[in-house]
Parts: structure tokens; C-alpha cells; sequence
């Protein structure tokens, strides 16, 4: 039986966000294969394989906020989205639960929860 290997992919335009998210998520499964695209669209172009996990900005260049995550579900309607915004709008987080999302975290420039995020999954 072989083991199972955490594919995650973090959807985000901040070099520094991916990286710490990264990080976190590989020192606490250093079997998981992290990959990561700067945009939605970018999906399209670089023909993703579903991730068991997608981390989702939802502040992101062309595609954003519902639109974005309504556009990862219809792609991978069975993967598990978690998505995460600098700012805590309730109501947008609401509206990005109800729409499917399984978990909101807000992200700040301290990065304080990367760990928190991984180890609660």
C-alpha cells in the first residue's frame, strides 16, 4: 500500500505568501508536493493536475474574490478550497463560504498563521 502525498496548490501573486505557506506546509509534510500559480488564469496555462488541497487568495490580479473561487470549484468540484484575504469583510467571507469554500483565514504581512492553517487541515 502506497502512501498518499498531500498535493496542495496555492493560488496567490505574493512571492513572499507562497513562500511562507510553502515552507510551513513542507516542514510539517515533507511528503507533500506544493505547487503554486500566481493567477486563476494561469491554471489554464500551465494545465494543473487537481490538488487534494487549494489555498486561494481571494485578492488577486484579473480573476478575483467569488469569480475566482467559482472558477476552482467548477474545475475541481470534489477538491477542498481554503480561502484567505489581508482583510476579515464578514460578509465576503460568508458569501465565499456559502459559495463553497471549506475554511477562511485572513493573512496579514506578518504571516502569523501558516502553521495554524496547515496543522488544522
Amino acid at each position: 500500500m502506497g502512501i498518499f502525498q498531500l498535493q496542495v496548490l496555492i493560488i496567490d501573486d505574493h512571492p513572499l505568501i507562497v513562500e511562507a505557506i510553502s515552507i510551513a506546509i513542507e516542514s510539517l509534510r515533507p511528503d507533500a508536493q506544493v505547487t503554486s500559480v500566481p493567477s486563476v488564469e494561469a491554471l489554464d496555462r500551465q494545465g494543473a493536475a487537481q490538488p487534494d488541497l487549494v489555498l486561494l487568495d481571494m485578492s488577486l490580479p484579473g480573476l478575483s474574490g467569488l469569480d475566482a473561487l467559482a472558477s476552482v470549484i467548477a474545475r475541481w468540484p470534489e477538491v477542498i478550497v481554503v480561502i484567505f484575504s489581508a482583510t476579515d469583510d464578514s460578509a465576503s467571507i460568508r458569501r465565499a463560504l456559502s459559495a463553497g469554500a471549506r475554511r477562511s483565514e485572513e493573512h496579514t504581512s506578518e504571516l502569523q498563521s501558516p502553521c495554524n492553517l496547515v496543522c488544522r487541515l
